[in-house]
């Protein structure tokens, strides 16, 4: 493949004799900047071999870094940063939806256990008003909820992301047939580490996970098809800055401290900031019932950076002592503030 990269024969633009000349010199440009993308796949193919996991193609720490540096890149050009950075994040996005193609090929849901809770458990979790069901929300990490589904139902604006929605409804049913008997044996043997007041029973436990599962089943294949269920994982979302009014994260972040760091964390929140005004994780807790030793680090990164942070108690208690939620706000009542507070 051949690159025009050479653009020391182009016309200043103060010397372009009309608008024939002018449009022929940003075709030329625009040319320019295909051919240079085009290039710049040819580079993220080779990294490819360099890469052992699907972490690595998504590299969350150097993306970070990218970012700031287009930005600064941008202003030096007398540019948008916002324009700039945004392109650049559909850029990368891109390419790593086609390096993660390989991946995805090795990826199976023998390796997934989908587990979805009940609407009224969300509501309860994220202690969500009937004001909030009314905003645009985004789930992260939702799984075979029942939410979507419920929630679409009666008019209220959702999208749910998760790395499952690759998998057909069929596909997913299996897979919960799989592994239901195996989780509730579990759950048999670690009773003491649940509070069974909402739910009672392990049978109880059993018959509303079901409920809900099948719920979100019936609803999987019109929600994708009209954009409600998009596969995908965090740290990066395909969404436009500020799309949503609220963003949750149910059982992934914090629960899986041991296995995600406490850089994938803030890239995470930062990202869900991105696109949502505000954030709400539940539960604070790792799978072992220890508060996340990552909680600190990201709530003073946070608040550095401005945002209200809030620790809140929700009317809403399974695992043993995860009762409450992270609460973060871009900008609450109009203006920057950076200090985590605990609620009563």
């Amino acid at each position: 493949m051949q690159y025009p990269l050479n653009l020391d024969k182009h016309l200043e633009p103060e010397v372009c004799s009309g608008m024939d000349d002018i449009r022929r010199e940003i075709d030329h440009i625009d040319r320019t900047i295909v051919s240079l993308i085009g290039r710049r796949a040819e580079y993220v193919v080779a990294a490819a071999k360099f890469k052992t996991s699907e972490t690595s193609v998504r590299a969350p720490e150097r993306f970070a870094t990218m970012l700031v540096q287009r930005r600064e890149w941008a202003v030096a050009e007398g540019l948008n940063p916002d324009v700039i950075e945004k392109l650049y994040r559909d850029l990368v996005q891109y390419f790593i939806s086609e390096e993660l193609q390989h991946w995805k090929k090795g990826f199976s849901l023998d390796k997934v256990v989908p587990w979805g809770r009940s609407y009224e458990e969300y509501v309860n979790m994220f202690n969500l008003s009937d004001a909030d069901l009314r905003q645009r929300i985004l789930g992260c990490g939702d799984g075979p909820a029942e939410f979507n589904a419920r929630l679409s139902a009666h008019g209220g604006h959702i999208v749910s992301f998760d790395p499952i929605y690759e998998f057909d409804a069929s596909q997913i049913q299996s897979r919960i047939s799989e592994i239901y008997q195996t989780v509730m044996d579990q759950m048999g043997r670690n009773q003491s580490d649940y509070v069974w007041d909402a739910i009672s029973s392990i049978e109880d436990l059993g018959r509303i996970r079901m409920s809900a599962m099948n719920a979100f089943l019936m609803d999987f294949e019109t929600g994708k098809r009209d954009g409600r269920y998009i596969s995908g994982e965090l740290p990066l979302l395909p969404f436009a800055k500020e799309q949503f009014d609220i963003a949750l994260s149910s059982h992934f972040l914090f629960l899986y401290s041991a296995h995600l760091s406490a850089e994938f964390h803030l890239q995470a929140l930062e990202e869900m900031l991105r696109v949502a005004r505000e954030v709400r994780v539940f539960p604070l807790l790792t799978l072992d019932g220890k508060r996340s030793p990552h909680l600190d680090f990201v709530t003073e990164h946070l608040g550095k950076l401005g945002f209200s942070i809030t620790v809140r108690r929700v009317p809403y208690e399974f695992q043993r002592g995860g009762n409450e939620m992270l609460h973060i706000e871009r900008y609450p009542n109009g203006h920057l503030a950076g200090h985590a507070q605990k609620d009563a």
